[in-house]
């Protein structure tokens, strides 16, 4: 073979090498960039709040904002976040969640959970979904796992179940908690109560009559009408665990004071 056409083949596998990278290159160039998190308009606000936030605070103006936007193929970045703008007299506080991408609240609520003078932010990415942020002292404070609850038959709340003034939670938990992959289980729910030093807590023993007006109850009635025999003895089997709960802890009614 003449080298002349070896010299012209290889240089139009060498065009098309160059040709096929810039086609790479210009729609890697065309395709959209991960939203800046610092342009305001790409924020949704969802709360503002005008007042006292914390013993501390003094009058704020506060707002709450939120961004969701998912991946597909023409836009490869999945964004969830809110963020929370607090301004007080010559000062700016700004929170934002440390895991990017898995949580965003499509509401806000703002209240003094464990009633120590210091209002919390409720946020919730649907009814059974709830993340509380607080600020202290200037500062945010959210702690994973201790500060969520995640909920998939219940609505979180907060309720106050036993009617003392206070605030209480409920999360699901699967029942028995000590299930395989294979085996097969119900919700039950569980009655959390959050405070800043703690998080959530189980605090279900407390709760009898909660359990045995409506729990129980709703337990049975869900028995009688289960086809599947071994969700029925499931079923009895929480019946039975909620019952001995119950004879172990009797009903307690905390006085709240202030």
């Amino acid at each position: 073979m003449p080298k002349r056409l070896l010299f012209s083949i290889g240089g139009l596998f060498i065009l098309g090498i160059v040709f096929t990278a810039g086609l790479i290159v210009g729609r890697v160039s065309r395709q959209p960039k991960a939203p800046d998190l610092t342009d305001p308009k790409i924020w949704l606000p969802i709360k503002v709040f005008d007042g006292v936030l914390s013993r501390d605070s003094g009058e704020v103006h506060l707002t709450v904002s939120a961004i969701s936007r998912l991946s597909d193929d023409r836009y490869p970045h999945t964004v969830m976040q809110n963020k929370i703008e607090i301004r007080a007299t010559e000062r700016f506080f700004q929170f934002l969640w440390p895991d990017s991408g898995t949580f965003v609240a499509g509401w806000c609520d703002i209240l003094d959970v464990d009633d120590d003078g210091n209002k919390e932010f409720l946020m919730y990415a649907g009814k059974g979904s709830l993340r509380i942020v607080s600020f202290t002292r200037s500062e945010f404070h959210f702690r994973p796992r201790l500060d969520e609850l995640l909920s998939f038959e219940h609505a979180v709340g907060p309720f106050d179940l036993d009617a003392d003034g206070g605030l209480e939670f409920v999360e699901d938990q699967h029942f028995p908690s000590n299930l395989d992959k294979n085996a097969k289980w119900i919700w039950i729910p569980r009655v959390k109560r959050w405070s800043r030093a703690e998080g959530f807590i189980d605090v279900s023993k407390d709760h009898a009559q909660y359990y045995g007006q409506r729990v129980i109850p709703d337990l049975e009635r869900r028995m009688t009408t289960e086809q599947d025999p071994d969700l029925r003895k499931i079923i009895s089997n929480a019946v039975d665990f909620l019952k001995r709960e119950r004879q172990r802890a009797p009903e307690v009614h905390p006085q709240r004071t202030g």
